[in-house]
């Protein structure tokens, strides 16, 4: 039986939705659908049900993708194995806007279990679910909502979130304050945690029609408030200089950050790499109101 094949059905199994699967796996969609068929086809059973509106899995279906989630586990886990000589691997992935923490955290743990391997892997934050779902890393990184089948996750950390404004202007206080006032936004098609929080606040707010530029990044954005292009949002971790004034705003959530993996992982090595996470956020107070 083909691997490349399993991968693609359990994608499709997970997501029920050709479309979403093939832009996950970074595939057309005719080749994924190519391949479910000669599937099909191999194993002489329906594995899914599809219509123009849904696509389901068959009785089949569902017993060929519990199935296939733990052939792929296995193969993964054998090849870091293979590749670690003999020494359990790990694999983690983080995101580039956040990543102080978990290469933090990762250091203390590798000090505390040497007999591990674990690796750090910069992964965009609109890969992170996928990566642990395929089984490419054991435990990963999102901003809340989480409603993916077959992963379980804790939260990790609370961002405040600021309004960055030039020191010498009027402070802002409340919502009335930013009326009238020129925004700068982030590039959309970077996808991350803060590119997604600063989108919704526009549009929570009413604020989408006062932007006054886009910015790649955190440090993006507080230069160009330096400059008096406009005012941004960042997080309290984002370095200023004394030009530029943050300030919180009720209205203002924090960003949380929660570590995810999958729920029928069962290696004690994953589950120690989770506790090792939630209980240093907890000693570092990044779990913040």
């Amino acid at each position: 039986m083909d691997v490349r094949k399993l991968r693609y059905f359990v994608e499709v199994a997970d997501r029920l939705h050709f479309t979403e699967a093939a832009r996950a796996l970074g595939v057309s969609q005719q080749p994924l659908s190519r391949a479910i068929r000669e599937l099909e086809t191999e194993l002489d059973t329906r594995l899914l049900e599809r219509t123009t509106r849904r696509v389901a899995l068959t009785q089949s279906g569902e017993v060929l993708r519990e199935h296939a989630v733990r052939i792929l586990r296995d193969i993964t886990l054998a090849e870091r194995a293979t590749r670690a000589n003999g020494r359990a691997a790990l694999r983690m992935a983080y995101p580039g806007t956040y990543e102080g923490f978990p290469i933090n955290a990762a250091a203390q743990f590798s000090e505390a279990h040497p007999q591990l391997t674990l690796d750090c892997i910069r992964t965009p934050s609109s890969k992170q679910v996928h990566a642990v779902r395929s089984g490419d890393v054991d435990v990963g990184f999102v901003v809340p909502p989480v409603a993916q089948p077959g992963l379980s996750s804790a939260p990790l950390i609370r961002v405040p979130m600021r309004i960055a404004t030039l020191a010498a202007s009027p402070a802002i206080h409340d919502l009335e304050g930013l009326r009238g006032r020129r925004w700068i936004a982030y590039d959309q098609r970077r996808k991350g945690p803060l590119q997604a929080y600063v989108r919704d606040t526009f549009s929570r707010l009413g604020l989408e029609g006062a932007r006054a530029g886009t910015a790649r990044d955190e440090a993006d954005a507080v230069s160009m408030v330096e400059h008096g292009v406009g005012i941004a949002i960042v997080s309290a971790a984002a370095a200023t200089p004394p030009t530029v004034r943050t300030n919180g705003l009720p209205f203002l959530p924090p960003i949380e950050l929660r570590v995810i993996w999958r729920c029928d992982e069962r290696q004690s090595d994953v589950a120690a790499l989770i506790d090792h996470l939630t209980a240093w956020a907890e000693d570092a107070a990044y779990l913040q109101a």
